[in-house]
């Protein structure tokens, strides 16, 4: 079963998946007022790039944080450079997750730098990059998301209005990723030493027993 959890130890969400807060103007980006209009010349900014709304969670980082995979799932580094310098970081599934049989990838985007590079293979926990707000972006943050790819990692369902996204909240448990790997980590470890003791208990009575 697919697991994601929180890519980075920031834990503050300031957009969700399917919001329309954000407004565009040459090229600048900013917010919706409270009552949902655009500032005078701003146009909503999803529908000018052909969505229908927000296609991933955006969270609040401070420049230079780092970002980790989160998904619970080994997959391919894939690196890229939009058309307004935002960086980006796709890793894409070794394995089938979804119905059908399809591959997932999880996309990081607005990336001071990368730390992998294309085809490298990344596992859970790994250190992708740090959190900038290179690209169309109006401030510090980590936008990320999920699409389904087919085996060649091509998205798939891209006219379903969020250029293939798809919401990964049912998926999604809000833990920092670091922090369940140590937890996973611990348990490992508490389980080794329980079967230690289990082994000197057994040969214990058993030397005991030939007295």
């Amino acid at each position: 079963m697919l697991k994601i959890y929180r890519p980075i130890k920031t834990n503050f969400l300031t957009q969700g998946f399917g919001e329309n807060r954000n407004c565009i103007k040459d090229g600048v980006i900013a917010n919706k007022f409270i009552d949902g209009t655009c500032p005078a010349g701003f146009v909503p900014f999803y529908q000018s790039v052909g969505l229908k709304a927000h296609n991933g969670e955006d969270w609040l980082c401070y420049k230079g944080e780092p970002i980790y995979h989160c998904g619970e799932f080994e997959g391919t580094a894939k690196t890229e450079i939009d058309r307004s310098g935002g960086i980006g970081v796709d890793i894409i599934s070794k394995d089938p997750f979804l119905d059908g049989g399809n591959r997932v990838k999880l996309r990081y985007w607005h990336l001071q730098k990368v730390n992998v590079f294309d085809g490298q293979i990344i596992k859970s926990g790994d250190l992708i990059g740090w959190g900038d707000s290179t690209g169309l972006s109006s401030g510090d943050h980590l936008h990320w998301s999920l699409k389904v790819v087919d085996w060649q990692g091509n998205t798939l369902n891209k006219d379903n209005g969020f250029y293939g996204a798809i919401d990964f909240r049912p998926y999604f448990e809000n833990v920092f990723i670091l922090d369940v790997l140590n937890v996973k980590e611990q348990a490992k470890t508490a389980i080794q030493l329980a079967r230690e003791v289990l082994l000197k208990v057994a040969l214990f009575l058993k030397n005991y027993g030939k007295k």
